[in-house]
């Protein structure tokens, strides 16, 4: 078969398991965007595709981890997007040749992993709206050409960022003042809320009361 391209992409009419993709060897580009009856075991059906430059898979997994696509080593540009991915960015450094890599919109935590900063054909990287934490590499935005990061900081890291810049602010009057815990940690919480737009989980309010009062005591 000398198909080069495949578009399976917003068929709603596609349910359970596609057909083995093993005859088309010559596919270079495979689009299976928005499919969301499909089942979790289709993936496996193009991993010998050894020609594929060009896979998109938005809004079409069905399970929650990245999967590995070791053989596909010709794989130019790469999209996981929409897929609730969970855990930390997958290591993809095997594919020697990417240039885009999309993984916005998922739920993939920890930090940026080192491979993205240090892979030489990567230009464009998209991690828009998932919940990576750290710090984020100094010069990954002089390496790609594009780096989507919008949202990408997660609001557990966003919030507790701003409770210690809030907790150093505070902390010079608490350590040497009569002022209630109450008082203090309504100061303190003033300066969190002034200091970040992303709220503030209830978890992390507790924590600083429970600072702010351990202060106060000390």
């Amino acid at each position: 078969v000398n198909l080069e391209t495949l578009s399976l992409s917003d068929n709603t009419l596609i349910a359970g398991t596609i057909p083995s993709f093993t005859t088309l060897t010559r596919l270079e580009t495979l689009l299976l965007d928005n499919l969301p009856s499909l089942q979790e075991d289709f993936v496996p059906s193009f991993l010998n595709l050894t020609n594929l430059h060009t896979l998109s898979l938005r809004a079409s997994m069905r399970f929650d981890r990245p999967p590995n696509f070791t053989h596909l080593t010709n794989l130019v540009s790469l999209t996981l997007s929409s897929n609730a991915l969970v855990g930390d960015i997958p290591d993809y450094s095997y594919l020697s040749k990417l240039e885009s890599l999309s993984l916005d919109s998922n739920m993939l935590t920890g930090t940026v992993p080192s491979w993205i900063e240090a892979a030489t054909t990567l230009s464009i990287c998209d991690l828009r709206d998932n919940f990576l934490c750290g710090p984020f590499p100094s010069t990954i935005c002089t390496t790609l050409c594009s780096c989507e990061i919008q949202n990408c900081l997660s609001t557990t890291s966003l919030a507790l960022r701003a409770t210690s810049q809030a907790l150093r602010a505070v902390t010079s009057t608490a350590m040497h003042s009569t002022t209630s815990t109450n008082a203090v940690y309504a100061s303190s919480t003033n300066a969190l809320h002034s200091s970040t737009t992303s709220g503030v989980h209830s978890a992390t309010t507790s924590a600083l009361y429970s600072t702010t009062s351990t202060a106060l005591n000390s």
